[in-house]
Formats: structure tokens, C-alpha cells, sequence
């Protein structure tokens, strides 16, 4: 098997590993409050980054915790999990899973407002026709509207701005330290919900497997996607992220007993659409300026 064969698969298995601890995160929500199912994911998946920091002999802190580009990161991080987990746990999961993939357009923007990259008429075309078909998947204004599945919208940008902490984030900071440091962020905003909200309950035998799950497939699914990326160049993996959507819209339909209408079909069609014609295109530009 090549080496770019295996980053696929990679990839692929990263995104079905996504779309399970999605699936764990919804379930697990219909007993508990959302703010211990947040704790539940920043303890699991916390200790296991703490303890491949420790198998490697580093500090868990260091001083570049208070770097800029990771404050970005954390505030973005727990944003995003604040406004996804009450999307995933409240709206259909195929709808979220869809509305989720405008995510690589969202990013396109603010490299171009914030990082100084350029986009021509044709990228802004495509992101255009992409944030259409959220809004066709949303479908505000009609009666069945779900103000959930808006969340998820609000919750991209959050996501959004994690990644581009990251991605400005030195070289220093291992990709390790900086998802312990994002897990710890997302422990601490939850016991802060917890306190002004809901009090936390024991768990069910069920609910601690889909709290078990949610922060092993979460993790598994981060680590199984670094890895992919870390084999080839992020140009060749980067489409098979819209695999993630084939895998909801499956989990939302077997499993959730959801209905995915035309409507749903068409915005989904423009979002994917948009995000790979924006990627052809980066790809086009780049070889013309190599």
C-alpha cells in the first residue's frame, strides 16, 4: 500500500471516528446536562494528551500557554464546543454534520480579512454559493426552523478561529501540547457552566460508555487525522474531510431515525461543492506561482 493510499484511509477513518463521537456526544446529552458531557469530553481527552505529554517527559504547562495565538485557539475551541454540542445535541445530526463543512470557506475568509492572503472573484464566488447553501439548510423563516442547527453556524466560527490559532501558533508548540491545552480550556469553561446552570447528575451505566466513547473517538479521530496529515501534503487529504458527511448523514438516517429531505440534499451539494471547487482552485494558483 502506498504511503498517500494509507493517508486516505487515514483521513477517512479520522472522519468516521468524528461522526461516531458526534453520535456518542448527542445520546449522551439525553440524560446529562450539556456542561457535564463538555466536562466529560475535556477530562478523557485531557488526560490522555496529558499523558503522552508525560510519556515523552514533558511539563504539562509552560509559559507559552499565555501566547496570543493560543489564547485564540482556547477561546475558539470552547466557543466552538459550546455552540456545537447544543447543535449536536438538540438538531438533527445530518443538518449540524452539513453546516459544519462551510468550516474550510469560513477559513478562506478570514485568511483574507486577517492573514493577508488574496481571493479572486471566482473563490469569492464559490464561498457565496457555499454560505447559500447553509442558509437553504437552515431554511430561516419557515416553520421548520430549528434555531439548534443555527448554533452550528455560530459554532464554525469558533472553530474557525481555532484553527487559525493554530496555525500562527510557533513552531514550538507541539500539536500535542496545544490540543491539552484546548482540552484543559474546555474543562474549565465546563465546570463554569456547570456552577450557573444545571448541577451535575451520576451518570447511567449508558450515559458513562457514550462519555467513555465521545473522548476516545474525539481523540482517536484527532490523532488518526494528524497522523494522515503528517504522511502526505494537506492538498491531497484535505477533499476526503467531505467524507465526514456521507458518514452523519448515515449515522443520522440508520441509526437517529432522521429524515434528510431534497432541500437538505441541495444545501449540502452547494456547501461541498463550494469547498471543493475553493481547493481545485488554491491548487490551480499554486502551481502557477511555484
Amino acid at each position: 500500500m502506498s504511503v498517500t493510499l494509507r493517508a486516505i484511509l487515514l483521513m477517512i477513518s479520522a472522519m468516521v471516528l468524528f461522526a461516531f463521537a458526534d453520535l456518542c456526544l448527542k445520546l449522551a446529552a439525553t440524560t446529562l446536562p450539556l456542561g457535564q458531557v463538555l466536562l466529560g469530553l475535556g477530562l478523557g481527552s485531557g488526560c490522555i494528551f496529558a499523558l503522552m505529554l508525560k510519556v515523552k517527559r514533558q511539563p504539562l504547562f509552560r509559559r507559552d500557554f499565555w501566547h496570543h495565538a493560543v489564547l485564540l485557539r482556547n477561546g475558539g475551541e470552547v466557543f466552538a464546543s459550546i455552540f456545537m454540542f447544543q447543535a449536536i445535541a438538540f438538531a438533527p445530526l445530518s443538518t449540524v454534520s452539513v453546516i459544519m463543512q462551510t468550516l474550510p470557506l469560513c477559513l478562506i475568509v478570514i485568511a483574507a480579512l486577517f492573514l493577508g492572503e488574496t481571493i479572486g472573484i471566482r473563490r469569492i464566488s464559490a464561498i457565496l454559493i457555499g454560505f447559500l447553501g447553509a442558509v437553504i439548510v437552515l431554511r430561516p423563516g419557515f416553520g421548520d426552523f430549528n434555531i439548534y442547527s443555527g448554533f452550528a453556524l455560530i459554532g464554525v466560527l469558533g472553530m474557525a478561529a481555532r484553527d487559525v490559532g493554530a496555525r500562527v501558533a510557533p513552531n514550538t508548540i507541539s500539536t500535542i501540547r496545544l490540543s491539552f491545552y484546548g482540552t484543559f480550556a474546555i474543562t474549565v469553561s465546563a465546570i463554569i457552566i456547570l456552577c450557573v446552570t444545571e448541577s451535575p447528575i451520576w451518570p447511567t451505566p449508558s450515559a458513562w460508555a457514550y462519555l467513555a466513547g465521545l473522548a476516545i473517538l474525539a481523540t482517536g479521530g484527532f490523532l488518526t487525522s494528524i497522523s494522515a496529515m503528517r504522511m502526505v501534503d494537506m492538498s491531497v487529504i484535505s477533499p476526503f474531510r467531505y467524507t465526514r458527511v456521507i458518514f452523519a448523514l448515515a449515522i443520522g438516517v440508520f441509526l437517529l431515525d432522521e429524515t434528510v429531505d431534497f432541500i437538505t440534499v441541495l444545501g449540502s451539494t452547494l456547501i461541498v461543492g463550494a469547498g471543493l471547487y475553493s481547493w481545485v482552485r488554491e491548487q490551480q494558483l499554486s502551481q502557477k506561482h511555484s
